[in-house]
């Protein structure tokens, strides 16, 4: 469906909130009137459109959302252990430090001002949190982040470890901070809904074609709720209504004026008004005439959901499902691009080093703002996805065993770093120690992270085993892909010199 599932939107939001959002979907605009940041969608502008409703529709309406509760998630909500945590005056604090410690923005962005403008930061997998405190009520949110897959069974939001104190810390800095106080200035004071309020709002829901683009619990899905369109553009103006709108009669004026603003030309249509640019109004309008009954454009064309070609079993296979690794990263073709491919991991990253880095995550890459969330994992589960990803992510390109076998020496180790320093200058991208570029991945520990074969084979050829990325194929020799690969297995970071000593 277009629109959110709206099942369970009475435990989620106020009555307050739904009015609000019927009657104006874009809240946030500048001096110029201006929309700038809408405040609850990942999308520049809300895909919701704007409708003609009245203000007993508005009360009609919101009175049947709020009364939408899913009973199972009611149940779960009430028997679900409540966070045993009571926080001090500091609480809201650290909330965002634990926010930001766990990167919520690689996945969620936010609107922060400066210097007088309006701007977005932040990720675009879930929703946008500018506003959140003001939409949501502090049970459903404490409830979503110890279970979201409980509401929602396709979010794609991980199921995070969080302790009683993390669920009450970050629940008080998001409904404390990220707020907006006159958001319901303008809202009506609204009672409990009646039972004669939500009975009449269910059939408008219906009048107003909601269920074209929203699932509700027991409401079937709407089909064809408006006219055919396949000839519209062959129509001849005596079947048009054109009203009392003051534009050319021609079928081009009809659509333009009928798209911007469906009222002008039929005060009584129930198509809502839509946010178009002048872009958009023009594609659309061309797009609709080219419409006729010889047109060749492909008819009642359906697009298939995208099914899942990685779908791991086993204890790996649940971590990777309760963690959503597939939002972010690909596995064998299929994820997200946020983050590295993991199809050839086992090949790349040394197991030891992947059982600590899913511990603790930390940047590779100094300069990114989006970095793989703190997920809690612990010490068992760090290790079935290593072990997991250690034998069955690999390239057939990449000889762990003959390449590991090499012996390096130090000789061969000062001939890479003359190599790396002087020769190839690897360090205009590469930062190791605090010195270098910042354009590749800082390589200070390469040699507990990276396999010896994996360096090896990436000299070689690096697009061959991640296509697009940007390391140049420097077409090295035989020499001096040991060389560098015997330098490289020599850089490790003080704190992990300090913990294989112990």
């Amino acid at each position: 469906m277009l629109g959110p599932d709206l099942s369970d939107l009475g435990n989620k939001v106020s009555r307050e909130w739904i009015y609000k959002w019927l009657k104006e979907p874009r809240t946030v605009t500048d001096a110029a009137g201006n929309t700038t940041v809408n405040g609850y969608e990942t999308e520049a502008a809300p895909r919701m459109p704007q409708f003609a409703l009245k203000e007993q529709e508005l009360v009609i309406l919101s009175a049947y959302l709020s009364s939408l509760k899913n009973e199972s998630v009611e149940a779960g909500q009430s028997s679900a252990r409540p966070p045993s945590f009571k926080g001090g005056p500091d609480s809201v604090a650290d909330g965002e430090i634990r926010f930001q410690q766990m990167f919520c923005t690689t996945c969620h962005s936010l609107a922060v001002t400066r210097a007088g403008n309006t701007e977005v930061i932040g990720g675009d997998i879930g929703p946008e949190l500018t506003k959140i405190g003001s939409k949501v009520k502090s049970e459903w949110l404490t409830g979503w982040l110890r279970n979201p897959q409980q509401y929602q069974p396709r979010s794609l939001m991980p199921r995070y470890r969080w302790s009683d104190e993390d669920l009450y810390k970050v629940t008080q800095y998001l409904t404390t901070s990220l707020t907006d106080p006159d958001l319901l200035s303008n809202v009506p004071k609204l009672s409990p809904a009646s039972q004669q309020e939500v009975r009449v709002g269910k059939r408008m829901f219906s009048d107003k074609g909601c269920a074209s683009c929203h699932t509700v619990r027991a409401v079937a899905r709407q089909k064809d709720f408006g006219p055919d369109l396949s000839d519209f553009g062959a129509r001849n103006l005596s079947q048009l209504e054109f009203g009392t709108a003051k534009i050319p009669r021609s079928l081009a004026a009809y659509i333009e004026a009928k798209i911007t603003d469906p009222h002008s030309v039929n005060p009584a249509a129930r198509m809502p008004q839509y946010p178009l640019k002048p872009g958009d109004i023009e594609a659309l309008t061309t797009a609709l005439l080219s419409l006729t009954s010889n047109s060749d454009l492909p008819r009642g064309l359906v697009v298939p959901r995208q099914l899942s070609q990685f779908q791991p079993a086993g204890a790996f296979g649940e971590l990777y499902e309760r963690y959503k690794c597939y939002a972010c990263h690909k596995f064998n073709g299929y994820g997200g691009t946020l983050a590295p491919d993991l199809s050839f991991e086992g090949s790349r990253a040394q197991r030891a080093w992947l059982i600590d880095f899913l511990k603790n995550p930390r940047t590779l890459r100094p300069t990114l703002t989006l970095r793989m969330p703190q997920f809690n994992v612990t010490g068992d589960e760090a290790t079935t996805i290593a072990d997991y990803l250690t034998l069955v992510a690999q390239s057939p390109a990449v000889d762990l065993a003959g390449e590991q076998a090499k012996p390096f020496d130090s000789k061969l180790a000062m001939q890479g770093k003359e190599l790396y320093e002087v020769k190839y200058q690897c360090r205009a991208c590469h930062t190791i120690q605090g010195s270098g570029g910042y354009v590749g991945p800082d390589l200070s520990d390469a040699a507990n992270w990276l396999t010896p074969a994996w360096i090896a084979e990436w000299l070689k050829n690096p697009q061959a085993l991640v296509p697009g990325t940007l390391e140049p194929r420097r077409n090295f020799t035989a020499e001096e892909v040991n060389a560098l690969t015997a330098y490289l297995t020599t850089l490790k970071t003080a704190s992990a010199v300090k913990k294989g000593a112990r």
